[in-house]
């Protein structure tokens, strides 16, 4: 079918509709270089409002079992595709709903090849943007949760120039769950104490 087919079937995407239906029939219309090249090119061209359904569209797309050949050959080359890159760029757009929903997406895909990447972005931003620290964090701690980075990047926002950053370090703690006497609880209480004698009262309280 013509590639403009696909393109309207993606935009069309409502986390509401008959997903059985939907997945069954975007799968039969492109193979997998056309699909996956079909969704780059619209992440790169959309406005916000679009760039969140395509995201959102990838994030329950790969909770799907496909039914067909095709569906699963789909599924298995999107960490091989441009859909990626696509996404990592996004996480440095000029829009902070861009770039925030790319790194989510980044996350909630276990496109675990972005790690790099956005530590790279974290090192670049943890001063400049905290807002967008919460999603970042977020996110490499679902790609690597066994990892030392979640840590690492705690201790250097705990330590950051800007108060908004240590104070954001303690919204993110918060927000990561940990299980009675585990490493990270006694990990977490460490950075909270010792952010109580921080300069900023708005960190300490």
């Amino acid at each position: 079918m013509p590639k403009n087919n696909l393109t309207e079937h993606l935009l069309k995407y409502n986390a509401l509709s008959h997903k059985r239906l939907y997945w069954a029939e975007l799968f039969s219309l492109a193979n997998a270089d056309t699909f996956w090249g079909t969704v780059s090119d619209l992440l790169s061209k959309a406005q916000e409002q679009e760039f969140s359904n395509i995201c959102q569209m990838l994030r329950d797309l790969v909770q799907v079992t496909p039914e067909d050949n095709r569906g699963e050959e789909i599924l298995l080359r999107l960490h091989s595709s441009t859909v990626i890159t696509t996404l990592e760029e996004h996480g440095s757009s000029p829009s902070f709903h861009k770039r925030s929903v790319a790194i989510m997406t980044l996350g909630n895909i276990n496109s675990e090849r972005s790690v790099d990447r956005l530590l790279s972005l974290f090192t670049q931003i943890k001063n400049t943007d905290p807002l967008l620290l919460k999603p970042l964090v977020m996110a490499v701690d679902i790609l690597m949760p066994d990892s030392p980075h979640l840590k690492n990047m705690s201790n250097e926002m705990a330590n950051a120039t800007s108060f908004f950053t240590r104070w954001a370090i303690l919204d993110i703690l918060s927000s990561i769950g940990h299980t009675a006497d585990s490493d990270l609880m006694k990990f977490k209480y460490a950075i909270t104490s010792f952010l109580t004698k921080d300069k900023a009262l708005c960190v300490r309280e």
